[in-house]
């Protein structure tokens, strides 16, 4: 009950910055303030009101996700001369993933908003390949796949589900974090609570380490570890940092088992009320944004595992032989959920990767 009155309040805190925004053009988002060194607008300047967006995700201000709406914001205020801009809401401040996306669904609070590809399943199932185990070696290989025939698939995959697809974006690789002791092997794992998200592929696959997956929501996840709901976990390292889990965790392995992508979505609702000109400000400072967002999340990757190892983690790099050993563990979980997804989205996904590889 708590957290549905939360949310209610929330989405009245939406709805009156949005009334603002449409009203008066005055409405200035808390985390995007102007930025006076942005380049001069490619349009004329707004002589109307400011037609604001409401963008809302999980992640703190810190994550390139995060950098990657402020930068949308400052593009889409350029390319529109001002007549269009974000306001962000970072933090799970309107909710975590899955009632976000509900409120997408729904139009008329959020518009936009970067998750991770597992609670899009719920839209469209074919979203659960993006969370097969050791897909990529490397972000050359993630970034032909989705910006290529995959992944204009999975959003095709989306039409009449009320989201529609705009840009892909990053979360980074997974990695696994301990409470009180390191994981070298396989048998290391076994029987340990490991907090997942609500995926089933994530699940499976911690499953088919030996682990015991425990979901819990992101929003939940600090105190679930504080508390020893869960011994460990697997996050991103910019999640890791940014939310502070070096705080109740000791031990970080590099163990990279899924990519966590981040799909830029935003409300059908919302798309189909924008001009032909508006539509094509928000595609653009999407991807561009998304470009920006993706190597922010590469650079600071080194420099954020020496920040988790200056508040006092252990980071303990995986072996080829390591690697090695957690990917045949799972190298099978794809086939629980061929059903899921159809034989046809598999034997794509199969023919991408491949491709990717070459």
């Amino acid at each position: 009950m708590k957290k549905i009155l939360n949310l209610a309040l929330a989405i009245v805190l939406v709805l009156s910055l949005a009334a603002c925004g449409s009203s008066s053009g005055t409405a200035v988002s808390p985390t995007t303030a102007p930025d006076p060194a942005a380049p001069a607008a490619t349009s004329p300047p707004a002589a109307g009101p400011v037609k604001k967006l409401v963008a809302a995700h999980v992640l703190d201000q810190t994550h390139p996700v995060h950098q990657g709406f402020v930068e949308m914001d400052r593009l889409l205020k350029e390319l529109s001369g001002g007549a269009m801009a974000l306001d962000i809401f970072p933090s799970s401040a309107l909710g975590d993933e899955e009632p976000t996306l509900e409120a997408m669904k729904m139009g008329g609070t959020i518009d936009l908003s970067a998750p991770s590809a597992a609670p899009v399943s719920i839209y469209a199932k074919q979203f659960l390949v993006c969370d097969f185990p050791y897909s990529f070696l490397n972000y050359d290989q993630v970034w032909k796949f989705y910006d290529g025939e995959f992944g204009e698939y999975l959003y095709k995959q989306l039409e009449g589900s009320g989201i529609k697809g705009l840009a892909w974006w990053d979360n980074g690789f997974r990695n696994l974090t301990t409470t009180n002791k390191p994981i070298n092997s396989l048998a290391d794992l076994k029987g340990m609570k490991i907090r997942t998200m609500s995926s089933p592929v994530h699940m499976a696959s911690m499953n088919a380490l030996g682990a015991a997956a425990t979901p819990v929501p992101f929003g939940e996840l600090y105190s679930a570890l504080q508390q020893g709901v869960a011994e460990g976990q697997e996050n991103p390292v910019a999640n890791i940092l940014g939310n502070k889990f070096y705080e109740v965790q000791k031990y970080l392995m590099m163990s990279r088992h899924f990519f966590d992508p981040s799909p830029l979505l935003i409300s059908q609702k919302t798309w189909d009320s924008l001009t032909p000109e508006q539509q094509g400000w928000v595609k653009e400072a999407a991807v561009k944004a998304g470009e920006y967002m993706r190597q922010v999340s590469i650079d600071e990757e080194a420099e954020k595992l020496a920040q988790l190892e200056k508040e006092g983690m252990t980071v303990i790099p995986f072996s080829e032989e390591q690697l090695k050993a957690f990917q045949e563990a799972t190298k099978d979980v794809y086939k629980g959920f061929i059903n899921d997804v159809g034989q046809d989205c598999i034997d794509l996904y199969m023919k991408c990767i491949e491709e990717v590889k070459q």
